[in-house]
C-alpha cells in the first residue's frame, strides 16, 4: 500500500535543502574554530572566554543562517500575495 504525501515534491526538496545548509554551517564550525586556534586567539583568552567563543562559533552562524532561510520564506510569501 502506498502512502500519499500531502506536501508537493518541490516543498519537500526545499525542506531538505534547508537542512543541508544548516548541517554545512554547523560542520563548518570546526573550520572556524581551527582558524581561531591557529591565530592564537584561544590561547590568549581565559577559560570562560574561550568556552564562550567556542559556543559562539557555531551558534551565531547558525542563527544568521536561520534568519536568512526564514527571511527568504517571508519575502516569497509577500510576493505571492
Amino acid at each position: 500500500m502506498e502512502i500519499e504525501s500531502k506536501k508537493p515534491i518541490a516543498t519537500d526538496s526545499i525542506f531538505r535543502l534547508e537542512w543541508v545548509v544548516r548541517s554545512y554551517v554547523v560542520t563548518f564550525t570546526f573550520v572556524t574554530f581551527r582558524w581561531l586556534a591557529e591565530l592564537g586567539i584561544l590561547q590568549s583568552l581565559e577559560r570562560e572566554a574561550a568556552a564562550t567563543l567556542v559556543w559562539l562559533s557555531w551558534s551565531m552562524p547558525l542563527l544568521a543562517t536561520e534568519v536568512i532561510l526564514q527571511g527568504r520564506k517571508v519575502i516569497a510569501r509577500r510576493g505571492a500575495v
